[in-house]
């Protein structure tokens, strides 16, 4: 049985491996609130959906909702909120709080789920763990759970960071352990996720001199250790430069790279989010290139182009304005 901490597909695999046939795979969500509220229950021929484990359906005497932001059935997607003789008449000493969290006899538990069309649910993430990442609201459980749905990946965490190319500027790094290419998480994510909230950078845990992500005492990922062991960006976490630019549009593409992301030098393989660049830079990018190279660009391009080499094939492509 496991809960506390969210299941991984990891998890079922070594209960398979381990366990014997007779054995039941238990897992589910409980908060404190209101004890147990979801499990799922599988044995060793169950298929999970893709590589996460569901937290399974409501128990007995308790009703789980799922609400969009506007408090009305959110379908498919929402928030969990629990109804059960169980919950919690409030937390001590904190009317504030229990206000916002105890409402009607529910518990509102911050919790977000997907429900499958059999009707158990994914969870998804907490709901403040959503961030304003140049202006737009992101839900970082949203990208983690969009990187452990790919193969080679065993876990993950995705967190805001200071942009190391821009004050006041932030960037999405991503950190995960598992045999995964860097470069085909970063392809596959562009084909799922909107272009802005795919990671800037994606770093193996490995570059962070760590053996497992770090955690809290509660079990929870421990984002402040995780950000003091990343590496410096341009460093281990993009591809090498290997070939010198050699024409004009690589020189330009590369000249450009170097002075918005305030790097040393930049190969044509280097990618420009990988060494910190984002949304808005990339804005900037396309100005300044428009303005070099006689194009006209679009902020697809670049996600879809991000080094010198494939942005200036691109270019070669593209007719040049007078």
């Amino acid at each position: 049985m496991l809960g506390g901490e969210e299941a991984r597909a990891t998890d079922f695999d070594l209960f398979r491996d381990h366990y014997p046939d007779t054995a039941v795979f238990i897992n589910g969500l409980g908060p404190s609130e209101s004890t147990t509220a979801l499990q799922f229950h599988a044995d060793k021929n169950t298929r999970l959906p893709g590589r996460q484990v569901p937290v399974g359906r409501a128990v007995a005497g308790t009703e789980v909702l799922l609400l969009a932001e506007d408090g009305n059935e959110a379908g498919l997607r929402g928030e969990i909120v629990i109804r059960s003789p169980y919950v919690s008449p409030g937390y001590l000493q904190q009317p504030e709080l229990t206000a916002r969290k105890m409402r009607a006899g529910c518990f509102y538990t911050g919790d977000l789920a997907r429900r499958l069309p059999d009707g158990q649910l994914i969870y998804e993430g907490r709901r403040d763990a959503q961030v304003q990442l140049n202006g737009r609201r992101t839900e970082l459980s949203e990208i983690e759970y969009a990187l452990t749905g790919q193969q080679g990946v065993e876990q993950c965490a995705v967190m805001l960071c200071d942009s190391p190319a821009a004050h006041d500027s932030h960037t999405l790094v991503a950190v995960y352990t598992g045999a995964a290419d860097r470069q085909a998480l970063r392809s596959a994510l562009r084909a799922t996720l909107p272009a802005w909230m795919v990671p800037g950078r994606i770093v193996h845990l490995d570059e962070c001199q760590l053996d497992e992500l770090p955690l809290k005492a509660n079990g929870k990922t421990d984002h402040d250790a995780l950000r003091a062991a990343l590496p410096l960006p341009g460093t281990a976490d993009h591809a090498p430069a290997g070939d010198v630019p050699e024409d004009s549009d690589e020189h330009a593409i590369a000249a450009v790279y170097t002075e918005l992301l305030a790097v040393a030098s930049v190969g044509i393989n280097d990618d420009f989010f990988a060494l910190g660049g984002h949304s808005l830079l990339a804005m900037r990018l396309l100005a300044r290139l428009e303005s070099r190279l006689n194009v006209r660009l679009t902020l697809a391009d670049v996600f879809a182009a991000p080094t010198p080499a494939e942005l200036a094939a691109h270019v070669r492509n593209l007719p040049r304005q007078a």
